[in-house]
């Protein structure tokens, strides 16, 4: 901060920021006496204890990937997550005054027109404060080698 006084807010990048629930609070219980403001990356499965910390911590803004409306599409990606955590996680961080910009793709696995439409309904339904939408595509599958 005292490098540098312009920054009105600190964006934490990291797919992981919020996997852990002990490391997000005690990271936010250093991050609260510093009084700035800060974002995130977040997961739909942090609960509304860590939440809170966060936002007592400065937390201002969530990207959160919902990635689809679709219990399927969820289970087809894997995504350890259901509709249920994701409304109660919404649900959670609105009581809280936090801010949500949600990430969803179409074109997943199993994607139909039908599953498209059950994401918009969804998307709808959560009422985020922004959203984008991504097309799903191929990624390539990483190989290890043991020796």
């Amino acid at each position: 901060m005292k490098m540098f006084p312009q920054m009105k807010e600190i964006f934490f990048d990291d797919d992981t920021f919020n996997y852990k629930k002990s490391r997000t609070i005690e990271l936010c219980a250093k991050l609260k006496p510093l009084g700035l403001t800060w974002s995130c990356t977040s997961r739909v499965t942090t609960d509304y204890e860590t939440l809170k910390a966060m936002k007592e911590s400065g937390c201002r803004l969530m990207i959160v990937g919902y990635e689809t409306g679709d219990a399927q599409i969820l289970k087809n990606i894997k995504k350890g997550a259901t509709l249920e955590t994701a409304r109660r996680f919404t649900k959670d961080a609105h009581k809280l005054g936090l801010l949500i910009h949600g990430d969803f793709i179409v074109g997943l696995p199993g994607e139909t027109k039908e599953s498209i439409e059950r994401t918009i309904a969804f998307a709808k339904e959560l009422d985020c404060e922004t959203i984008q939408v991504s097309i799903g595509h191929a990624t390539r599958a990483r190989s290890s080698i043991s020796i």
